[in-house]
């Protein structure tokens, strides 16, 4: 209902589905679009270059692909559908494991600040 409801307002969406992970995978964003299923190639490029921008490693479709919500919301051809996953070692200290503790903040307001401008610039770009 959300969707349809934005798509009588807006000509196209873009859906980002947000997550973050703990292991060393070589890239600080992870964008997941299975495989060029439920986004197009220029919305998933204008992302890496927002990104990439910032100063993130970004890979596409490694390991994440996008899950459940990217396959729901990508089923009409005006929505773009797009998992990011985000190394938390970009905001938390990690190494070593802190557990059971919770781990200690890293470079938080930094990390906000360039997710911030990468995603201001996808919207005003777009």
């Amino acid at each position: 209902e959300v969707i349809e409801r934005l798509l009588r307002r807006f000509p196209r969406l873009l859906v980002l589905d947000l997550h973050s992970f703990g292991v060393d995978l070589g890239a600080d964003v992870i964008l997941g679009d299975r495989r060029g299923r439920t986004a197009s190639e220029k919305e998933v490029a204008r992302l890496e270059r927002a990104f990439s921008g910032q100063g993130f490693l970004v890979r596409r479709n490694e390991r994440f692909t996008g899950g459940w919500t990217i396959r729901r919301f990508a089923g009409h051809d005006r929505v773009d559908a797009v998992q990011i996953e985000l190394d938390r070692r970009c905001y938390l200290r990690l190494d070593p494991p802190p557990y059971p503790d919770p781990p200690p903040r890293g470079d938080f307001d930094g990390t906000e600040r360039r997710l911030r401008r990468a995603l201001e610039e996808v919207v005003t770009e777009g």
